[in-house]
């Protein structure tokens, strides 16, 4: 039985894949691994210091399956190409790039290399369960400050409710004056920075990486949809011109209803569009 990814990024098996050769077999799960590969590097703290998420979307989109042994190829981009293929702005950005994916486990070198000098890597997905960990209390820690906010701001309205209006004041005599109202500063510094964990286990915090994205729609995420319904339209603008199974569909609409998916990203797991023939 062959096996799907839900949106929760939960494995399942999938009896509708029953007579699949073992070949398309590797082929699904082969997507399957690229995707929550993606979705880890997106979410980890350790990455943050460069658009790695964005360098390794370039290098999963050279893995495929071998015909003879059913197992992920190995991949080699130059820098060149990372920044071709990534949308990174510079030569030293996309070898930071790389080194921050090397060193947190996601490349590993196979130890040969090509004529040029470009080295073959395997691409693994080392840190899931430790990103899955720092996305939860990430949410928790958000929804606490969320919730800090708002009873802040129920106390600061009553407080404003509770003091008696002098309606002969100056102000009020006047109609014609307009005093708007003046906004409350947040005080949640959360979305300045990111909660991780280091080598050791120890909390830290790394300053959110933005260079690469100013200006830059192809790397911008897109838009969140509203609803399901807005969600699907979405999908089929993105899905236009190509064959794409359902679950890799269902697990592209989790990634935009999460807010981490982009154009560029879309386009390297897609590949290109299907020319309409005339």
């Amino acid at each position: 039985m062959a096996e799907f990814i839900d949106d929760h990024g939960e494995v399942f098996g999938d009896s509708s894949t029953i007579g699949l050769t073992p070949y398309q077999k590797a082929c699904r799960q082969l997507v399957a691994f690229k995707l929550k590969a993606i979705e880890t590097a997106t979410a980890d703290p350790k990455l943050h210091g460069a658009p790695a998420a964005q360098a390794l979307v370039v290098y999963l989109s050279f893995v495929t399956v071998d015909k003879q042994t059913l197992l992920p190829t190995a991949a080699y981009a130059s820098a060149l190409t990372l920044m071709a293929r990534g949308g990174i702005k510079s030569d030293r950005t996309a070898r930071n790039a790389r080194s921050l994916l090397q060193s947190a486990g996601y490349l590993e070198p196979t130890g040969s290399a090509t004529k040029d000098g470009c080295i073959w890597y395997n691409v693994r997905n080392p840190r899931a369960e430790v990103v899955k960990m720092h996305v939860r209390e990430a949410t928790e820690y958000l929804r606490e400050k969320d919730a800090d906010r708002k009873k802040e701001d129920r106390r600061k309205r009553g407080m404003t409710d509770a003091v008696p209006v002098n309606s002969t004041t100056p102000e009020n005599m006047c109609p014609g004056n307009f005093y708007p109202d003046v906004p409350v500063d947040s005080t949640d510094k959360y979305l300045g920075i990111h909660l991780g964990y280091s080598s050791s286990g120890e909390r830290e915090y790394s300053s959110v990486y933005s260079a690469d994205k100013s200006g830059d729609e192809e790397n911008t995420p897109l838009p969140v949809p509203a609803d399901d319904a807005e969600a699907e339209s979405m999908m089929d603008a993105i899905c236009d011109g190509r064959v794409v199974p359902l679950v890799l569909r269902n697990r592209l609409k989790s990634m935009l209803s999460g807010g981490v998916l982009t154009p560029r990203m879309a386009n390297n797991i897609l590949g290109p569009r299907q020319e309409v023939a005339a």
